[in-house]
């Protein structure tokens, strides 16, 4: 999986510091088996947490992206009608499909923390110094209309990780510990 520049789409990186794991990775394209690994990786991570997702520039509409039967609530901003946040009662994605908003992130906080209490702090929170309070267990990313995932989770994740990891590598993927992520 190279493209015209010779960048191999098919490495996962990945570093694993005292208190989280993070990856980052192309997305599947739609259709590939590999899809069906992440769409059953977030779900179990949903598993005893508050699921919150946001998107940006969703197009066009949220069936696109998740089982709509899963949508709890939706807040749209009112002076910014690009973001829409929603609460669900599980992470039942279609990962294939995330091109159709230009950035998802879905969040997996622990059961303490409200709806509400999400929605007021949404755009002003870092999810790093949350993982490190105990109060997010993990944040998935989908950026680029789709082309990246992004991932950070506290160290409870790190089983799931790797065991999403080695299914991968199933699929030709190569996987590699960096001590931090080069910017693209």
């Amino acid at each position: 999986m190279r493209d015209k520049y010779n960048y191999d789409y098919s490495i996962i990186n990945y570093t694993i510091k005292r208190k989280t794991i993070s990856f980052r990775c192309p997305s599947p394209d739609e259709g590939d088996e590999e899809t069906t690994l992440f769409n059953d990786f977030l779900l179990e991570l949903s598993k005893n947490h508050n699921v919150f997702m946001h998107t940006f520039m969703l197009l066009p509409n949220i069936s696109f992206i998740i089982d709509e039967g899963v949508v709890l609530s939706e807040a749209k901003s009112l002076l910014d009608r690009a973001n829409v946040y929603y609460h669900l009662k599980e992470a039942r994605v279609k990962s294939d499909c995330f091109h159709n908003a230009a950035e998802t992130c879905i969040y997996f906080f622990d059961n303490k923390v409200k709806w509400d209490s999400f929605l007021v702090s949404s755009p002003r929170f870092d999810t790093a110094k949350l993982i490190k309070k105990g109060l997010l267990s993990a944040c998935f990313q989908s950026v680029d209309h789709g082309c990246e995932f992004r991932f950070e989770g506290n160290k409870s994740c790190e089983e799931r990780v790797l065991s999403l990891f080695n299914d991968l590598s199933d699929f030709g993927y190569t996987v590699k510990q960096v001590s931090r992520f080069s910017r693209r």
